[in-house]
């Protein structure tokens, strides 16, 4: 699984998102990802879909979102909303010689998109071959007035000849007892989708000190270590590496604890080690 990167244009701003792509070799089936969501399939390859909403008013009344790398519900309307209101993005790979990528557009107001309920999925195939930054998947939303949704997808950089993206979806009806549902199912997972919001935010620091220290403090203190130091800082960073793998499985109580330990005590106190030997090497 890996990552697209993006510049967003929307009514309402939420900053860069990440989001799921597979390389050609590795692109799993969309009979097989859709099935694992419970769909009852209705593809189109025309690039373009419409929604209809059940008794919406003039504000959004849920959250559209679209599923990040890490599983999370990346907002890109959010609700509360007015209307009528637009997104638009154009997405490029991080990595070279993607041709293949796969999004999943939800509506709720769940943490994670699979908390949510998925209103499309959109398979991009045969794009160009070509380096990181290079390739463009464009999506579209509009939701107006009168309660209807239009999504709109292209591969700006599709092998001539290839068809457009597979768009697949349930129904395209959102009923209001369906509105309703996620209204309440919001509601009753406030608690649970704060502690994992906070659990992600203290798992993206964790992170970013484990990379500044690799980064700005190891290749210059290395070069004064004794060898039962550095098998010290290989056990830390081994260590670092196995909670990082297992964290997303637990639950965002022992994730929370785990990670909270890991970043109040074991960063620091490597942090103060290896400053230090970064002085010795200074003074020389």
């Amino acid at each position: 699984m890996f990552g697209l990167r993006s510049n967003s244009k929307t009514d309402d701003s939420t900053g860069a998102c990440w989001f799921i792509i597979h390389r050609r070799e590795e692109a799993i089936p969309l009979s097989i990802i859709v099935n694992s969501l419970g769909m009852q399939l209705r593809r189109i390859s025309a690039g373009e879909l419409e929604f209809k909403v059940e008794g919406m008013g003039s504000e959004l009344p849920f959250t559209m979102a679209i599923e990040g790398a890490n599983g999370e519900a990346m907002p890109l309307i959010k609700r509360g909303q007015h209307l009528p209101a637009s997104y638009s993005q154009v997405f490029t790979t991080i990595e070279s010689f993607r041709t293949s990528a796969f999004l999943h557009l939800v509506i709720g107001d769940r943490f994670l998109a699979s908390d949510d309920v998925t209103l499309c999925t959109i398979r991009y195939d045969k794009g160009a071959f070509q380096m990181a930054g290079k390739a463009r998947y464009e999506l579209g939303i509009k939701v107006t007035g009168d309660g209807r949704i239009k999504v709109v997808s292209r591969n700006l950089d599709q092998v001539v000849g290839a068809k457009g993206p597979c768009m697949s979806f349930e129904k395209d009806v959102i009923t209001s007892d369906v509105v309703s549902s996620l209204l309440e199912d919001a509601r009753l997972g406030r608690e649970i989708d704060g502690m994992r919001a906070e659990c992600a935010a203290l798992l993206r620091n964790v992170e970013e000190d484990l990379s500044s220290i690799d980064v700005d403090l190891w290749p210059m203190a290395r070069n004064v270590m004794s060898w039962r130091e550095k098998r010290e800082y290989r056990a830390f960073r081994a260590q670092a590496q196995k909670l990082l793998s297992v964290v997303r499985s637990k639950s965002p109580y022992d994730v929370s604890r785990e990670l909270g330990e890991f970043e109040k005590h074991r960063i620091p106190d490597m942090r103060m080690k290896l400053e230090r030997h970064i002085e010795v090497v200074q003074r020389r």
